[in-house]
């Protein structure tokens, strides 16, 4: 008796359940979605497949159909790579389209400038008319620091569309440009020369070292220098 009543005790969990389990599904069982809930969880669905392909770097081959539209409207496409892709592609490498449509018309050997909104001319290159032209550097030049025009070397100076050697006169070296001269310090140039500077008694070399001045207490009367009276 006590093995049937503890069997029979055990089977009402059982029976329970078994009773519950469709009630409880029925309960739960959701609606029916309308068009509009269905249309924003494909939309939620697509952002979603957008972020993780732009998450790991994806190419828009590589994108599943219709994702490659949600990136390039969710995201915004660093220039360097719209510009990489593309040519990657076989597009035409004059030709470059901003990820919000616009498309920029380039000359071969240019690039997008620092705006992104317009191009310039690689290194090497100078801008005539509508077309990057290579700059042509004569002998002893070399490109100047904007890449985009030359400049003479060190000792050589610029002669039309040439560099010509800086002719420096005895008692000269070169400036700090380096493409002319100036007299060593004590001379002063005259003409095409550099002669020494004549100092008259009581006299020095001035801070620039090409000319003189008078020493403390005396005052420069013409070209010579005559005592300060001080009355005591």
């Amino acid at each position: 008796m006590r093995f049937q009543s503890f069997y029979n005790f055990s089977l009402v969990p059982i029976l329970l359940g078994v009773v519950a389990i469709p009630v409880f599904a029925q309960v739960n069982e959701l609606p029916p979605m309308s068009s509009s809930e269905k249309t924003m969880m494909e939309r939620l669905k697509r952002e979603k497949q957008a972020k993780e392909a732009q998450k790991q770097k994806f190419s828009p081959d590589e994108v599943p159909t219709g994702v490659v539209d949600s990136v390039r409207e969710t995201t915004s496409e660093p220039l360097e790579k719209t510009i990489l892709r593309q040519q990657q592609s076989g597009k035409s490498n004059n030709t470059v389209t901003l990820p919000s449509g616009k498309v920029i018309m380039m000359p071969k050997n240019a690039r997008l400038d620092y705006t992104g909104h317009g191009w310039t001319c690689e290194r090497g290159y100078q801008q005539v008319r509508d077309e990057c032209v290579r700059v042509m550097i004569p002998p002893n030049a070399r490109l100047d620091y904007t890449g985009h025009g030359w400049t003479c070397e060190r000792g050589y100076q610029q002669v039309r569309d040439e560099c010509v050697r800086v002719m420096m006169p005895p008692n000269a070296r070169l400036d700090y440009t380096g493409h002319g001269w100036t007299c060593e310090r004590g001379y002063q140039q005259v003409r095409d020369k550099c002669v020494r500077v004549m100092i008259p008694p009581n006299a020095r070399l001035d801070y620039t070292g090409h000319s003189w001045t008078c020493q403390r207490g005396y005052q420069q009367v013409r070209d010579e220098r005559v005592a300060l009276l001080q009355a005591r």
